[in-house]
């Protein structure tokens, strides 16, 4: 490892999340508990102007967010001065002004999600509509995991809306999502040497170790 991380933390000792028996200080390499999403989205930035560059990305991705809950919004309400409420409510809430400009896959779910609501409200057929949204869907589950709350859900109501309309299911988009959700676990297999989630974080790293109703709790809450 080349020690990049220390350009964002400096001044901090590194503490490994995860199983200790697989992720610890002595690991020829650390990787981030969350899925390879982030750093992939942050590469642009960062190859330009290293943490600065970085920095920026996640505030234009802040930015962006506020745009798509007015596009959201207004779209659901068709109601302008109800979309600028929202959107300014949202801009100067306390937990997303925490979040704008952290180096957390939040906001890229954030930002996600709403593009799936909006595109859900114009939902269509087409092979590159499908493709689409399954291109939206899919990075969501290498952002984290745990996105798999949104994931289907929504291909389940796209997959509802399609039927009752056209007697038709989003194959594509469920296949896009699919080949995401595989090159998760190959990047899994390839940072920690195993396939099984839970082997990887450890039943005291990740929720994905305790009971199933704490478990979906903690997605939502997490989510």
């Amino acid at each position: 490892i080349n020690r990049d991380w220390t350009n964002f933390m400096p001044n901090v000792n590194l503490v490994p999340q995860g199983n200790p028996a697989i992720v610890n200080l002595k690991s020829p390499k650390v990787y981030s508990p969350h899925g390879i999403g982030l750093s992939l989205l942050l590469l642009p930035g960062y190859y330009l102007a290293a943490k600065d560059g970085a920095l920026i990305e996640m505030l234009l991705l802040a930015a962006v967010v506020i745009y798509l809950t007015w596009v959201w919004t207004k779209q659901v309400t068709n109601d302008k001065k109800l979309a600028y409420f929202a959107a300014l409510f949202l801009l100067i809430c306390y937990f997303f002004n925490g979040l704008s400009g952290s180096f957390y896959p939040d906001m890229a779910i954030a930002a996600g999600s709403l593009i799936v609501l909006i595109m859900l409200e114009k939902f269509s057929s087409k092979r590159i509509f499908q493709l689409l949204f399954g291109l939206v869907l899919g990075p969501l589950i290498l952002l984290h995991f745990r996105a798999l709350d949104i994931v289907l859900p929504a291909l389940v109501v796209l997959g509802y809306r399609l039927w009752k309309s056209e007697r038709k299911l989003p194959w594509l988009s469920a296949l896009v999502v699919l080949a995401f959700i595989v090159y998760f676990f190959i990047t899994l297999h390839q940072w920690f040497g195993v396939w099984n989630i839970n082997t990887a974080y450890g039943p005291g790293g990740a929720t994905f170790g305790l009971h199933w109703f704490t478990h979906i709790s903690a997605m939502l809450f997490d989510s």
